[in-house]
Formats: structure tokens, sequence, C-alpha cells
């Protein structure tokens, strides 16, 4: 009996040891994974949103046991984290009331934590009315500090959401033939043939003093403190209470101020971008970059970065100090805004890509819209990871803005909109024709909580 009990001994032993292996294995995240028959350790989802207390789903389950040892379960809500998951990709879904639902597939590696911080949910029915009588050739200028500036055809408005009031600013003697919010959106310049004026986001009203030379374009300086005009031999630099500057006799057919610099297209050469430094009075005119056709428009800068758009669906992008050669060429529209340092939003007229930035070298651009109705405006919303997308049927669509494969996307408003722009980076303002009458209503869109 004493060699059985000993084997019995020997058998409890080896499986005692074991289970302690398991178990402590097991609280340290290891699984066995079926699919590839390994033992890995597993990794964790932590998601949070905005608005907090959203339902949340993981592959359609709503609720998660906790691994052993780390607590009860789970209640479903955001903030919510989920341990003991193994590799692989999971589709998150979040919904909550008032809020369009919420959806994206993340990738858990193995012994690691992926995180959702936050999940923004945009809001339904979130307008407010402003006035419900704009006339009908009434654009949206610009948005600064949170009040609203509406251009009609010769006067400019300034109204506020808040109280509902307005007031005229400028009532010009002929039509306005330009009208631009500053790439900083604090300033409004507007022009007539004969007059120019600034508006700050006070709204205070600075005239310009022009040249005798016709002002054929106006440029803002890319930080949207100073401001050029090309005529057919010169660019100048325009202010209220001096008289304006030359710049160059060079005539070009786009500029502006960039930094310390002038960078330009000359007519001569429109295949060329050039910089001239305006810290020195005789400095040369130095090429920045050269492309195979004809340079349309300097679209985009950021940092030494310089976007330029040429022949039909071509973008450039060069480092404004170097030799002259391209950095990189993308096939990805005709117009771009920089969403921050490392990526680039750029739109046809029925496409939008985003392009990022690694090693300071484009990557190649990511697809993120693409319809059969022409796009008429994008406007950027930085604040809440979101880019808002206007086309000419007057329907209007919110995308996420992520590097994901997968993005939420809204419609807000459907054959209704003739004008957006952003309002403090977390909502619009957009302007609404009403059916059958030739009044449109100005109304704000509160995207967030």
């Amino acid at each position: 009996m004493t060699r059985y009990r000993w084997i019995i001994f020997l058998i409890f032993s080896i499986l005692f040891c074991a289970t302690g292996v398991a178990l402590l294995l097991y609280a340290q995240g290891y699984r066995y994974h079926f699919g590839r028959k390994t033992l890995e350790k597993t990794g964790q989802l932590s998601i949070e949103s905005k608005p907090k207390g959203a339902s949340l789903s993981v592959n359609g389950q709503q609720s998660f046991g906790r691994a052993l040892f780390s607590g009860g379960e789970q209640d479903g809500k955001t903030p919510e984290r989920i341990p003991g998951l193994l590799s692989g990709t999971y589709t998150v879904h979040l919904e909550s009331d008032g809020y369009y639902p919420w959806t994206r597939v993340v990738t858990v590696e193995s012994g690691q934590a992926t995180l959702i911080r936050p999940a923004i949910l945009i809001r339904k029915n979130a307008t407010d009315e402003i006035t419900p009588t704009l006339e009908r050739t009434a654009t949206l200028a610009a948005v600064p500090l949170s009040q609203v500036f509406v251009a009609t055809q010769n006067e400019l408005t300034v109204f506020n959401p808040k109280t509902k009031q307005s007031r005229i600013i400028l009532r010009a003697g002929e039509p306005f033939s330009f009208v631009s919010k500053s790439p900083n959106e604090q300033s409004i310049l507007l022009a007539s043939k004969k007059n120019a004026w600034l508006v700050g986001s006070d709204g205070r009203l600075d005239p310009l003093i022009l040249p005798r030379d016709t002002i054929d374009q106006f440029r803002w300086s890319t930080n949207g403190d100073r401001i050029v005009g090309l005529t057919g031999g010169k660019i100048f630099q325009l202010f209220s209470r001096s008289k304006p500057r030359v710049l160059t006799t060079t005539s070009a057919s786009d500029a502006l101020l960039h930094g310390s610099s002038l960078i330009f297209v000359p007519k001569e050469n429109p295949r060329e971008v050039r910089r001239l430094s305006l810290l020195e009075k005789t400095s040369p005119e130095e090429v920045v970059v050269r492309v195979s056709s004809a340079i349309s428009r300097i679209i985009a800068t950021h940092g030494s970065h310089l976007v330029i758009a040429y022949g039909k669906n071509d973008l450039a992008v060069v480092d404004d100090s170097s030799d002259g050669t391209t950095q990189s060429s993308l096939r990805a529209g005709t117009e771009a805004r920089f969403w921050d340092a490392r990526t680039l939003i750029s739109w046809n007229d029925f496409e939008v890509f985003r392009t990022d930035f690694i090693n300071e070298r484009a990557a190649t651009p990511q697809l993120i819209v693409r319809r059969s109705v022409p796009i008429r405006k994008v406007e950027l919303l930085p604040e809440i990871g979101y880019i808002a997308v206007l086309f000419d049927d007057g329907s209007v669509s919110v995308i996420e803005q992520t590097g994901a494969e997968s993005r939420n996307r809204y419609t807000l408003a459907d054959r209704s909109i003739k004008d957006i722009t952003a309002l403090d980076g977390k909502g619009l303002v957009w302007i609404r024709s009403e059916s059958g009458k030739d009044v449109m209503r100005l109304e704000t869109v509160r995207l967030v909580q």
C-alpha cells in the first residue's frame, strides 16, 4: 500500500503543480488561442467616450466578465476596460440617446492595451436658429470668437448666436468681388472693384490702402496676419495705415507670405515656385520647386512644408528650403489644408483624401470620401476629430478624421444647405434654404455635448 500511496501522492503533486502554474499563467493574462494553437498573453481594450455612459458592445457582446482576481462584471457603459482579450480584430459599437451610433474596428495585440480615448459621438437634431430671414445672396464670411459674419451683395452683418442680435458692420457702395476669412479665422477681407476692408474678430473695420494698379487677386499670409495683392506686373503687401509696399516687380499668377519670405509662381515660368527673402533689400529669387505642368495654386503650408496644385489632380509637397526637387507627388486633389503638422486633408470635385507624414515624407493618400455629387466646400473640425463636407446637392456629411480604415460618417442635412463654416472647431454654422421661399435661415449646429 505504501507504494500505491506514493504513486497517488506523486499524481496529486503533479496535478497540484500543473494547476498552480495554470492559475498563475491565467492570473497573468495568458490564454490558449485555439485558432493559432498557441499559448499567448491576452491584451485589453480601454474605451472612453463623449458623452460618458454610452452603451458598449464588442463583437455584439454587451456584458464582459472580468479576468479572474480582477473584480466583478463590467456594466457595458463607458468608460470601460475589458481585459483578457485574445489578439485579433474586434468591432466596437457605442450608442447613446440623442446621438448617432459610433462603430470602429480595432486590433488588439498580445500583451498590449488598445486605447480608444475618446470616441466622439455626434448629436442628432442639434440645430438652433439664429435668424429666419437672410437674403438669397448671403454667404458665410467667418465665425471668429463664436460670432457669425454674413456677407450679402454689398453688406457685412455680424450675428450673435446666443442673443440672436445682429448689426451691420459695413455697407459698401458697390458689390463685393472678394470675401475671404484668414487662415486663423480671426479676420475677414472684403473687396470691391475700388476698395478693400479688413474686419477683425471684434468687428473693427479697417480700410486697406490700395495701389493705383488694379488688384487682380488678394492672398492671406500663411498665419493670417498679412495680405498681399497681385496686379499685372507687381506684388504688393497691403496695409490699413500706410501705403502698399512693392515686394517684387515679377509678374505672378499666385503668391503668399510665408514667414519672412514671399512665395510665388512667376507667369514667365508657371511650372516653378520661387522664394524671395524679405529680410534683405536685394535678395535674389530662389527656385523652391519645379513640376511637370503648370501650377494652378499654392494652397497650403505648415512649418517648412509647402503644398501646390498642378495639372488636373496633382499635389506636390515640398520643403520650402529644398533645392528645387519635389519631395512627394500625390494624385490627391486640387485643394488642401493641414489638419496638423503630420496630416494633410485634400480634395477634388468628388473625393476627399487623408495623407500622413512619416519621417517628414508623405505616405500614400487614404480615400476618406467618394461621391458622384460634386463637393462644394470642406470644413475641418479638429477639436472633435471630424471633417464636414457640403455637396452641390445641398447635403452635408460629417466624417470621422482618423487613420483607421473604418470611419464613422453621418448625413446631417439633405438637399437644403447653401453654405457652411466651422464653429469653434466643434460645430457648424450653415445657411439653410427654405423650400418655395425667397429667404433663408441661419442656424448653428452643435455637434457634441
